[in-house]
Parts: structure tokens; C-alpha cells; sequence
């Protein structure tokens, strides 16, 4: 149960699975041990560039993708 931020509600209208979610969370805790409200905030702004279309599961699944999120390039 999160403490802090509700990505599990963000990950669900972004139509991430479960075992999705769970293996991300994963991915992430390996850089967050000591801090779950970084842990919690990397999780939801991961869930949040999926449903905002910024990248895919798959991208925020690969293991050198740790502590990067996608930037969305704003045309100038």
C-alpha cells in the first residue's frame, strides 16, 4: 500500500498490469532503498509518462532506463 502517492491508481488508468507494475517497482527500489518517497515518485511519474503516451511499458522496463525517465521533446 503506498504511502505517499497513489501510482497504483495512475498505473491502472494507464492500463499497466499488475506484474508490470510490480516488476517496475523492482527496477526502482534497486535505487531507492532508503527513501520510499522517492521510491513512490519515480513509480508515479514512471506511470505517468505511460499514460501520457511519453513512452511505452517496455521502454520503462529496460534495466538501464533506471533513475531516467523519458523527456518528451517539445517541437520549437
Amino acid at each position: 500500500m503506498p504511502k505517499y502517492f497513489d501510482y497504483p491508481r495512475v498505473a491502472a488508468e494507464a492500463g499497466i498490469s499488475q506484474q508490470d507494475l510490480d516488476a517496475m517497482a523492482c527496477l526502482v527500489a534497486a535505487d531507492y532503498l532508503k527513501d520510499s518517497m522517492l521510491y513512490e515518485l519515480r513509480l508515479l511519474r514512471t506511470c505517468s509518462a505511460i499514460k501520457e503516451g511519453a513512452c511505452t511499458v517496455a521502454e520503462a522496463l529496460k534495466p538501464e532506463r533506471t533513475g531516467d525517465l523519458p523527456v518528451r521533446r517539445v517541437p520549437q
